[in-house]
């Protein structure tokens, strides 16, 4: 209901990281374009995105002419563009690159990923590193909008909440009206904590 009621978090307190993965089918150099690199245009003279047409940022790079929307946010401040990311001795594989990228390991295979390093260690509110009986960071500091969580996101010990769609993250409604007395209950601000100890809890 507090949701509902400010979307978009006018006024509160807390800040909250968005971050967006654009795989697959996403050109970088055809996103952030190196519009006075004539390599760039010398390699792609079909593919590259002419100068003029491009949403210029400095004498140096500018946006897709698609990309508006993020030119507004950086314009606003509200975005930073990081340029030549990458790792040493590149061995050219996608799925290894990819891997690589979600786990900031290069020289090895791992599990978990660079922000769920950071849940494990920063989250339980022991800064910068938790104690052997700290709690782990609840599942709900982080939610992954895909099928399954991916491997940046996943710790040692944390692991996210995923919604397959934003749409997944509000409650629609049902009709069955124990389900949505249960509900109701559930996230009142009473909830059930009385009848179960009251032995009443069905």
């Amino acid at each position: 209901a507090e949701f509902a009621a400010n979307p978009q978090g006018v006024g509160r307190p807390d800040h909250v990281l968005v971050i967006v993965q654009l795989a697959r089918g996403n050109d970088g150099l055809n996103s952030i374009v190196p519009i006075r690199n004539d390599d760039y245009y010398k390699a792609r003279p079909r593919l590259s995105v002419k100068a003029d047409n491009a949403l210029k940022v400095t004498d140096d790079f500018g946006f897709h002419p698609n990309m508006g929307g993020f030119k507004k946010l950086y314009d606003a401040g509200e975005m930073a563009i990081l340029q030549c990311v990458g790792y040493p001795n590149h061995n050219r594989s996608h799925f290894r690159s990819t891997d690589i990228w979600q786990t900031a390991e290069p020289e090895k295979m791992a599990r978990c990923g660079w922000l769920g390093h950071y849940f494990d260690n920063n989250c339980p509110g022991t800064d910068p590193a938790p104690t052997p009986t700290a709690k782990v960071a609840d599942p709900d500091a982080a939610i992954a909008l895909v099928a399954e969580p991916p491997t940046s996101l996943v710790g040692e010990k944390f692991i996210p909440l995923t919604f397959r769609s934003p749409n997944d993250l509000a409650y629609s409604g049902s009709r069955n009206e124990k389900v949505k007395s249960a509900f109701e209950r559930l996230n009142s601000d009473i909830g059930l904590t009385g009848e179960m100890m009251d032995g009443k809890a069905p």
